[in-house]
């Protein structure tokens, strides 16, 4: 009898322990992420400057040469900018863990939560998983993946839902200020998740402050990390700035 009762405790603890890592996907019907996007200083037609909330939505199914993709719709939901269209639709997929984007070329990798502790993007060696952990957020687990300025959390995304993996280990931004990021996301109507969760300090992750966004590291425009910006142009937190 005793044997059975710890036979059985040992196949529920089994049970939990698969469910726990079960992998949560991103693309399923009925997601939709809110969005907010704010551009200033800018002095280029193709970025004009000025604030824009726009949504992603999981909208049907879509089959191009064989392959069943999600259809994706990207909608700005009061202005929106000039020269661009207040609804654009893209093919995605997620297959292995990863998430990509179609294209004639070849599909592009997005996200990658295949990767666990220690391990890099296949691109650049220098883009690390340094932090792989579970954490709460209303009432759901997920796991997060945090890789050096960036944290990914799967079954939701990035702080601005959809992000194209760096291809030298810093995504390199525009000359001017650009705000781009997730605001909520939902699950059939069910808010599930807000940008703040992505820091949920459950784990030992802690809200980033204006101190610690000071004293974030700087980058050479090559991507080297450096002490002190010198003349020229250096990245911190994802920007370019110009140092004089």
């Amino acid at each position: 009898m005793k044997k059975r009762l710890l036979l059985n405790m040992l196949l529920c603890l089994i049970t939990l322990s698969t469910f726990a890592q079960e992998y949560r996907p991103m693309l399923t019907d009925g997601k939709e992420w809110h969005c907010f996007r704010r551009v200033a200083l800018s002095d280029v037609d193709w970025e004009p400057n000025g604030e824009w909330t726009y949504t992603i939505k999981v909208v049907g199914d879509s089959v191009i040469n064989g392959v069943a993709y999600k259809k994706m719709c990207r909608e700005y939901t009061q202005d929106v900018p000039s020269g661009e269209r207040r609804c654009t639709y893209f093919a995605a997929i997620e297959k292995d863990h990863k998430v990509y984007s179609y294209s004639e070329d070849g599909d592009v990798l997005y996200l990658d939560f295949s990767l666990h502790e220690g391990d890099c993007v296949a691109s650049n060696p220098d883009f690390v998983v340094t932090n792989e952990e579970t954490f709460e957020a209303k009432n759901r687990q997920y796991r997060r993946l945090v890789l050096n300025d960036y944290v990914w959390v799967e079954g939701i995304g990035c702080r601005n839902a959809f992000e194209i993996i760096p291809e030298m280990g810093i995504e390199l931004a525009p000359p001017y200020i650009l705000e781009d990021y997730m605001v909520e996301c939902y699950d059939n109507g069910e808010l599930i998740f807000t940008k703040d969760d992505f820091y949920n300090t459950t784990t030992g992750i802690e809200n980033v402050t204006a101190e610690d966004q000071k004293n974030a590291d700087m980058y050479s425009i090559s991507g080297v990390k450096i002490a002190k910006p010198e003349k020229g142009i250096y990245i911190q937190n994802k920007r370019k700035y110009i140092a004089h």
